[in-house]
């Protein structure tokens, strides 16, 4: 006779905000002309400016032209990996476990 006890606990997946970009959406033209005026910026001050801070410069300025140029919406969705451990979780749970 094998006797268990089984204490449970209710499991709480904190939702966190992501924001999620439309790129259906977005004005293409607009994007095209702000990364033409980046590219410009950054072949005039290529020969200034170390490497690093060239590629630095390259990604500030794409996120800001993401940002301006393309709608985006706020979501509250569980992150990946939380839904990922949940489901792991529940495998295990289910699982028979042999003694």
């Amino acid at each position: 006779m094998i006797v268990t006890e089984l204490y449970g606990f209710p499991h709480v997946i904190k939702q966190h905000t992501r924001k999620i970009y439309q790129y259906s959406r977005a004005s293409w033209p607009t994007i095209s002309e702000a990364i033409k005026e980046l590219s410009a910026t950054l072949l005039v001050s290529k020969q200034l400016l170390p490497i690093e801070n060239l590629l630095e410069t390259l990604k500030i300025g794409s996120h800001r032209i993401v940002d301006k140029h393309v709608p985006s919406k706020m979501c509250k969705h569980p992150t990946l990996a939380q839904e990922r451990s949940t489901q792991d979780d529940e495998t295990q749970s289910k699982a028979p476990q042999e003694s």
